[in-house]
């Protein structure tokens, strides 16, 4: 799959941008990417008021473009991540905003190799802005995660939650790091691959027996989650794509530990730890492995500052004493 970046534009797989020219002209009749993907939505969604476009920070994996603060459109980079917005569309259906703060399912359209859908505004600004976490919002945020790993995503909905056909959450999570360590192994080195994968061997021999699936949200990083400008409240939670019926609790408390340190994650993991001996070393294990998936990404996009960040993590991390097996 061949990666196109134009002067102002975010970058885009090949295939994608061929089937959104399909519907909104060629690239090259738009000055820049704002103006051609705010076109592609206007031929798709007549109706909608399309004032106010603005290109949001790009992500990993979508291209977000807000119009005012009615509401947001989110479209696929590549066409291997189409599946996971058809997976979010249904999941936020299922959860209902009355349970959760999550955006508003508005509209969709799915083509031949393309994908865009619109979901309501949600003020706010994310986590990643404040350096610590105020009791109001540790309180906000731990229950809404007990919340989701409370909820029971059923029927069509559960097969939206994990992917019709997919294998079960850690065989599927292992093998997509699997994936991810083949395509970087140049950069990683023999030594650093070895102590890497003594890891896994640990984590789904050990580990992994016993623990106690839920529902998980999946990326539960700093982007996807927004406050209020004092920092005091929980706004609203993104991204529902890499949402799970299944998967392990301990990576969502990862993922929010890895910018607030080992206090938020002793806080966050607080009660899951009374059913489940090992949640503690799971959650660590994540943190330890989480560069790999920002190396990939970083590699995808050209992106060599994460690429260099990516390896100084990965190489600290393994360079430390591995988990050992609990008495």
């Amino acid at each position: 799959m061949f990666l196109v970046k134009k002067p102002g534009w975010p970058i885009m797989a090949q295939s994608v941008l061929r089937s959104m020219e399909k519907i909104a002209g060629k690239a090259d009749d738009f000055p820049g990417a704002l103006e051609f993907i705010t076109s592609a939505i206007g031929k798709n969604f007549p109706r909608l008021d399309l004032s106010e476009a603005a290109m949001m920070p790009e992500g990993w994996g979508n291209i977000l473009i807000s119009f005012g603060r009615r509401y947001v459109f989110k479209i696929p980079r590549y066409q291997s991540r189409i599946p996971d917005l058809r997976r979010e569309i249904a999941i936020l259906k299922a959860i209902g905003q009355e349970q959760l703060p999550v955006p508003e399912y508005l509209c969709s359209r799915f083509g031949r190799g393309f994908a865009m859908a619109g979901f309501g505004y949600i003020a706010g600004i994310p986590i990643s802005g404040f350096r610590t976490l105020s009791d109001t919002l540790k309180d906000d945020l731990k229950s809404a995660l007990r919340k989701i790993h409370a909820l029971l995503v059923m029927g069509d909905q559960k097969k939206a939650s994990t992917g019709k056909g997919e294998p079960p959450w850690a065989e599927n999570y292992s093998n997509q790091f699997r994936r991810m360590l083949a395509r970087n192994s140049e950069l990683l080195g023999p030594v650093l691959l070895d102590s890497i994968a003594g890891d896994f061997k640990y984590f789904r021999g050990s580990l992994l027996s016993g623990y106690r699936s839920s529902f998980i949200h999946g990326d539960f990083y700093r982007n996807n989650i927004l406050v209020s400008a004092d920092g005091r409240r929980l706004e609203g939670i993104l991204d529902w794509g890499d949402a799970f019926m299944g998967g392990d609790p301990a990576i969502d408390i990862a993922a929010i530990a890895m910018d607030y340190g080992n206090q938020a994650l002793d806080y966050f993991a607080d009660g899951y730890r009374q059913f489940d001996a090992g949640f503690m070393e799971r959650a660590k294990f994540y943190i330890r492995v989480e560069p790999i998936y920002t190396l990939d990404q970083g590699r995808l996009i050209g992106d060599a500052k994460a690429i260099e960040t990516s390896l100084e993590k990965l190489t600290n991390h393994f360079s430390q004493i591995r988990f050992r097996a609990r008495s």
